[in-house]
This record gives structure tokens, sequence and C-alpha cells, in this order.
């Protein structure tokens, strides 16, 4: 039973992530309400390094799409109240581009958004209908 609620739970998101994939994304006008940073440390356990990762959050306002996750350049490039124009996926609101509306400047944009979500779904449906079993060990036997 829990197999088949799995398989079913892996089929639907395999086809919610594809429909994502093939649905017009969205384009809205937004403001930058704030710039959110967070920083994480991590410790190798192999060499003993530490290392630091910082991740960028625009948090938007006016629209549909709440936050946009980007890197330094686009989080350095617009401040708080600039208006600028996002276009994102449908359903999962995945941020795939941000341009500046006062003189047409991409500041982010992630090129291959449809691509990587298609591959994934795929991955989730085959995993559904048995392509790809997944074993107690978490390895991948594929018939």
């Amino acid at each position: 039973m829990f197999k088949l609620l799995f398989r079913m739970a892996m089929f639907g998101l395999g086809m919610a992530l594809l429909l994502d994939t093939v649905l017009p994304a969205i384009q809205e006008t937004l403001h930058v309400d704030q710039h959110t940073s967070h920083s994480k440390t991590e410790r190798d356990a192999m060499t003993n390094r530490s290392s630091k990762s910082t991740s960028y959050k625009l948090v938007l306002v006016g629209g549909q799409i709440h936050s946009c996750e980007v890197g330094y350049m686009a989080y350095t490039s617009v401040s708080d109240g600039e208006e600028v124009i996002v276009k994102a996926s449908k359903i999962f609101h995945t941020c795939a581009q941000i341009t500046t509306t006062d003189n047409s400047q991409v500041i982010y944009d992630y090129n291959f958004w449809r691509i990587f979500k298609a591959i994934v779904a795929g991955f989730f449906i085959a995993c559904a209908f048995g392509w790809v079993r997944l074993d107690a060990l978490g390895a991948f036997n594929t018939r």
C-alpha cells in the first residue's frame, strides 16, 4: 500500500513539474521590498576546513511572486523600492529572469530552468512507472 502511494506521489509531482515547464511563464512588474541574505558555514570532515556559503534573496511586493533567490550581482544591482520586471514559472514561481524597468537591463537570468525541471520530472515519472527502482539502500537499479 505504501509503495502504491509513493508511486502516485512521484507521478503527481513529476506531472506538476512537467506542467510547470510547458506552461508559459508569467511576467509581473513588482517592487523590491527588501534584501535578505543567509550565510551558512560548513566544516568538511576529511580536510578539516570550513567553507562559508551565502544565499541572497530579493523580497518582492505587488504581485504573485513574493521572493527570488538570486546571485550576488543581482542582489547588489537593485535597491529597495526599485521597480523590476520578473518572469517566473506559473506553478512553482521559479524566478527565471529579473529586468530593471528604467533601462531594461537584465540583472538575473536562470537560463536552463525548463530543461532542469523536465529532467527531474522525467526521473520522478520513471520512478512512478517502475522504470527506475529505489531499493532499501537508496541505490538506483534500472530494469
